[in-house]
């Protein structure tokens, strides 16, 4: 994950540079830990290790060949069970565990997704992979240090057509992550007033995606990539709301806010011009699917110079956790 320094022209948009700008977020950054569990079993985790109690605590499962062969990985889907064990150490230091036992063949709706399974797995293919929030395992975490470890049960799995021998169960690397308490009310405070401002407006355009409204105060045009409309008979134009190059960044109480890289479709882009004093109807395009407090950005141009700036939104929470998964 890299972070971009934006320099912005003073005569449009000014705001402080220490809560917008990063350069490199190492302890954020998504982590890769892999355990050689077997001779023939490699498992590894993904996961971001530093988080908030409004975000989505996702992980990345993989189990793969290790072995030099090719061999069956072999499962009943009524015993395919593995064990999520969850330790959590407190700001007072202390300690508490819990367990949950899930059918990884038949997960209950809403906990293990993008799920891939492979019963002849080569040497280093994938034999399962999954991704879940442990929200829906745990329910929402306080603040504090968590150690995961998931363990795959010698009973829920066999391997046949090789000579190799598995005698206990697999055991994943455990990963640590910590989370870190935070309000909508940290990410707005210090805010700077803009001259170029983005406002969401909890309002829902074509298929469900919010809209926000693009606001040009500055005595400039300002010119920005959007979509064109293309509709039978008529020239391509743009029709509001408009979809643009819009990216986004994330709130950490430590780190500030942090920039993800987004990419996009060149096909049917044009640029779209904002003369001073207009507004301009936005669909929210990189609104996110997981959890957590967001700013949406937009790169514009600066009409007849050379100087790019960044319109930045209001801070917004986005929390659709419902609770446990059963």
């Amino acid at each position: 994950m890299r972070f971009t320094q934006t320099f912005l022209s003073l005569l449009v948009v000014t705001f402080a540079t220490s809560a917008f700008a990063r350069t490199g977020l190492p302890a954020a950054a998504p982590i890769s830990s892999t355990h050689r569990s077997h001779d023939a079993i490699d498992w590894s985790i993904q996961m971001v290790r530093q988080v908030t109690n409004y975000d989505a605590i996702e992980i990345t499962s993989h189990i793969s060949n290790g072995s030099a062969g090719q061999f069956t990985f072999h499962t009943e889907p009524k015993t395919n069970f593995v064990r999520f064990d969850l330790s959590h150490i407190t700001s007072k230091g202390n300690k508490s565990t819990a367990s949950r036992k899930v059918n990884i063949s038949i997960p209950p709706q809403g906990t293990l997704r993008n799920q891939s399974g492979n019963y002849h797995p080569k040497p280093k293919e994938s034999i399962w992979s999954f991704h879940v929030d442990i929200r829906t395992l745990f329910g929402k975490l306080t603040p504090g240090q968590y150690t995961l470890q998931i363990r795959y049960p010698k009973s829920s799995f066999e391997l046949r057509n090789t000579k190799l021998k598995i005698e206990e169960e697999l055991l994943s690397p455990a990963v640590t992550f910590t989370v870190s308490k935070t309000t909508l009310a940290d990410a707005v405070r210090g805010a700077q007033p803009l001259l170029i401002t983005l406002i969401p407006d909890g309002k829902k355009g074509p298929h469900g995606t919010p809209t926000g409204t693009l606001t040009n105060k500055s005595k400039n045009t300002i010119a920005f990539h959007a979509y064109m409309a293309f509709a039978k008979g008529d020239k391509p134009g743009f029709k509001p709301p408009l979809s643009t190059t819009m990216g986004y960044s994330k709130w950490h109480p430590r780190f500030g806010w942090f920039s993800r890289p987004v990419g996009f479709c060149g096909t049917g882009l044009g640029s779209f011009e904002l003369k001073p004093g207009a507004s301009v109807k936005l669909l929210l395009t990189s609104y996110t699917t997981q959890d957590g407090i967001y700013r949406y950005q937009l790169t514009y141009n600066i009409v007849g110079t050379k100087n790019n700036g960044t319109a930045i939104s209001s801070p917004v929470l986005i929390n659709r956790f419902k609770g446990i998964v059963d």
